[in-house]
């Protein structure tokens, strides 16, 4: 009985030697190395003297699930094809909502107007002179709106220094710059728009840039993002929105748009200025 089990361990260990493996103490062989197969098999693909159908060697799993681009993994990338895309700037290009709202609250304090950063927040998208007609109304205080609004926008720019980009959006910009159309549509007055685009470095990204002085009515009217999809020149129903505010969202909906809410993977900072 003995000699018959030594005689089979032999035979075991002569198949294994001709497979070009080694066997373990009990006969059975070491796991195969996973990283040498795939090199040899990627060697094999590439190899012109290979006779056998290439199509056939493939790794044992997709490989190119831990080789796609980073861009892949940002959360504010598109998840199916568009036209086009079409950007909101004040707290979805730039981390500007902080310093607007220091801006903000210097300049009504002047006026004894009382503006929590709450109500800030829920005007998101809102022309400033409409906003200060609105505070002034609610609260009783005689304003001339024009005038008090361009305060503010001088405070804001006195500040402008403090702005930083949103990042994952911002390389959404870099990364689809000259592939797809790309738009700025905005509640804000042009010239400030412009100069927030050139402090995060992007002046020059966006085919088109639409503003508080280019249409009537603003968000949450859809007005401003039919505009931009006019004037890009495609189908509204085509592109793709991004946004950081309530009155934003509404109106892309109302433009018959899809949309990326910034704030599910955004959350502004807190600006400790006085």
């Amino acid at each position: 009985m003995l000699k018959e089990q030594q005689k089979e361990r032999s035979l075991d260990s002569r198949r294994n030697s001709q497979a070009g493996q080694v066997a373990g103490p009990d006969g059975v062989p070491p796991a195969k190395n996973l990283t040498a197969e795939l090199s040899s098999i990627a060697s094999a693909a590439q190899s012109p003297e290979t006779g056998c159908d290439q199509s056939a060697r493939k790794p044992p799993f997709d490989v190119s699930l831990f080789l796609r681009p980073v861009s892949s993994m940002n959360p504010a990338y598109p998840r199916r094809s568009y036209q086009a895309l079409i950007f909101d700037c004040d707290g979805t290009l730039t981390d500007s909502m902080p310093v607007h709202y220091v801006a903000w609250r210097r300049t009504m304090a002047r006026y004894g107007i009382d503006f929590p950063e709450e109500r800030f927040y829920a005007m998101g998208g809102m022309p400033s002179g409409k906003i200060v007609e609105l505070l002034a109304s609610e609260q009783g205080v005689p304003v001339d709106s024009p005038v008090a609004a361009h305060e503010k926008e001088l405070a804001f720019l006195e500040l402008i220094h403090h702005l930083v980009p949103i990042v994952p959006v911002l390389e959404v910009v870099r990364e689809f710059r000259g592939q797809l159309p790309l738009a700025v549509a905005s509640g804000g007055y042009r010239g400030i728009i412009k100069q927030q685009l050139e402090q995060i470095g992007c002046g020059d990204c966006f085919d088109v840039l639409v503003t508080a002085e280019d249409t009537v009515r603003h968000k949450p009217e859809p007005d401003v993002f039919l505009k931009a999809a006019e004037l890009l020149g495609v189908v509204p129903g085509e592109c793709l929105v991004y946004e950081d505010s309530e009155l934003g969202l509404r109106a892309a909906a109302a433009a018959g748009m899809d949309a990326i809410d910034i704030r599910t993977f955004h959350r502004p900072r807190t600006l400790l200025l006085g």
